[in-house]
């Protein structure tokens, strides 16, 4: 946070714990939050999506290595395991963890903290109707004082005072564009 500040949030009941730049810690109370239900048909096509993907990997880091290495078999293989569909939560989290070229949560100069919602990308998987892409923006006393929808086109890349700085693709290059928080 601007303020030397940590926030820790926990996906679990939806809070934040802090931890000052003076070195003490506060939490906050339990924040809402709109929880997505996981069916069992949707954590069975999530888990056959992973393993499908370390499938991949695997012929992918086995053609590179014999590609490089005049045909030879790789030495050794890495091997991935993939969790049973009955061991996933039930509901998903409240955030991301692993947002693909945005963060999950950051601080702005104002020292709310914006929180995205959901997953890094839309996943159509039966029975799983994804959320529109919403940041909380929570405040020190851990009271969502706003959600907002950025559209997909942009990105959320940072903060000044009482500004947000986004980017968009146009062409070949990179768009920057500052707009006014409240």
């Amino acid at each position: 946070m601007a303020d030397g500040s940590t926030a820790i949030i926990r996906a679990q009941d939806y809070h934040i714990d802090w931890i000052n730049a003076d070195g003490t810690h506060a939490s906050t109370a339990k924040m809402a939050h709109y929880w997505v239900r996981i069916t069992d048909s949707a954590k069975a096509a999530i888990v056959d999506s992973v393993r499908q993907g370390f499938v991949k990997l695997e012929a992918t880091n086995d053609s590179a290595w014999k590609a490089s290495h005049s045909g030879a078999p790789h030495p050794y293989r890495q091997h991935y395991e993939v969790v049973d569909p009955s061991e996933l939560p039930d509901y998903i989290p409240p955030f991301s963890i692993s947002n693909i070229g945005a963060w999950t949560a950051k601080g702005d100069a104002d020292d709310n903290i914006w929180i995205r919602e959901g997953w890094p990308a839309p996943m159509p998987l039966p029975g799983l109707i994804a959320p529109p892409p919403v940041y909380d923006v929570v405040n020190r006393q851990g009271v969502v004082v706003d959600r907002v929808q950025i559209p997909p086109t942009l990105t959320l890349v940072g903060f000044g005072p009482s500004v947000a700085y986004l980017t968009s693709r146009e062409g070949g290059g990179t768009v920057i564009a500052k707009y006014r928080i409240h």
